[in-house]
Parts: structure tokens; sequence; C-alpha cells
């Protein structure tokens, strides 16, 4: 081998040394989908579900997570999607959907994203997001902060900014999305539809 190959071998030894680890790494991705409800987990009572529904102890309101699918239930008109049903018609009944994220490092992401539909219309509700798992405070905004035209009974693409969520303050540790329905503000009782929860840059 002449001193010229030789000496463009090791430069390029050495370029691949640089470059390498870069190179290898996964590209992160624009749209980062957290669920799609294609293959929806059904747990028992009591086990590490990722998602679920709440409502107040005292069982004044109540919420249930039921999943429709294909036909024009689903986003798209394919798959499953969530279906929400609520009751928090009483004086202090609140009630609500979470969603497990553990953890989740959202350093890298601007935007919480998911689609809804509303079976009536004008359903009312909060969104919320948790730091830490043993954080004090949830950040929750209204959904028509981030839908001016409100919901309707076609699907939305909702897009809010994380900066909203004020209570937020490490983005490298995200641990639950919720969707929360109270009578302190209007929620009532009613039916949406969400789907393709996820996070974009």
């Amino acid at each position: 081998m002449s001193r010229c190959l030789r000496v463009s071998a090791v430069l390029l030894f050495f370029w691949g040394l640089l470059l390498g680890p870069a190179s290898a790494q996964s590209p992160i991705p624009q749209r980062l989908v957290i669920e799609n409800f294609d293959a929806p987990q059904r747990h028992a009572p009591g086990s590490d579900a990722p998602y679920g529904a709440f409502s107040d102890p005292d069982s004044l309101g109540s919420c249930f997570v039921f999943f429709e699918g294909a036909r024009d239930k689903a986003f798209g008109g394919a798959g499953n999607a969530l279906l929400l049903q609520w009751d928090v018609s009483k004086p202090g009944a609140f009630g609500g959907y979470w969603q497990e994220l553990r953890g989740l490092n959202l350093m890298d992401y601007n935007y919480l994203s998911f689609f809804v539909r509303g079976l009536s219309g004008h359903e009312t509700l909060k969104v919320g997001l948790r730091g830490k798992a043993n954080a004090q405070y949830e950040s929750k905004i209204f959904l028509h902060d981030a839908l001016k035209t409100g919901i309707t009974t076609d699907w939305q693409k909702i897009l809010i900014p994380l900066g909203l969520f004020s209570a937020v303050e490490n983005w490298g540790e995200v641990s639950v999305f919720s969707l929360n329905f109270e009578n302190a503000f209007g929620s009532g009782k009613g039916q949406i539809l969400v789907d393709d929860i996820g996070f974009e840059r």
C-alpha cells in the first residue's frame, strides 16, 4: 500500500470513530405516538394498566372507558378509538381518563397532540400533564383554549404547546396525561372519542 493510501485509510478510520456514534443514533421522530388504541390492552382490576378511568371517591361522578373500532368510529375509519363516557352532573363530582407516560423524556418536543370527536358537540373538559410521578401539582388547561371552535361531531386535531402546562418543571420526566371532567366547570354528562395521543416537535 502506498504512503498516500495508508494516510487516507488512517484518516477514514478516525473519521469513522468520530461520526460512528452520532450516525448510529436513531433520528428523533417528528411525532411520537403514545397510544392509538388499535391493540387496546385489557387489564384485570388491580393490574399495572397503562391507562384507565377515574372518578371521585364519594361516587358522585363517573367515567368509563370503552373501545370503538372500525366503521366511522376510529380516526381514519379503521382500527380503534377510545370512547370516554362520563357523568359529573352532581355538585362536587369529577371523573376522567389517565394515560401512564412512565417518566417520558419530552425535551425534544413542543406540542401535545391527539384527535377528538364529540358525540353531541360542545363537550367541556380539561387536559392535564403531570411531571414527576410524585409531583404535587398537575397542570390542566381547558381544551377550548387550544381548540377555539370547541369540540364538534367531526374529528379534529388538538395541538397544545407544552409551555401551557406551567406546573411541569422537568420535561425530561413526564409521568401522566389526563382528560378531566368536573361539575365545577360544567362538564355535565357526555361522551367523546379520542385517538392517536402523542407529542410533536
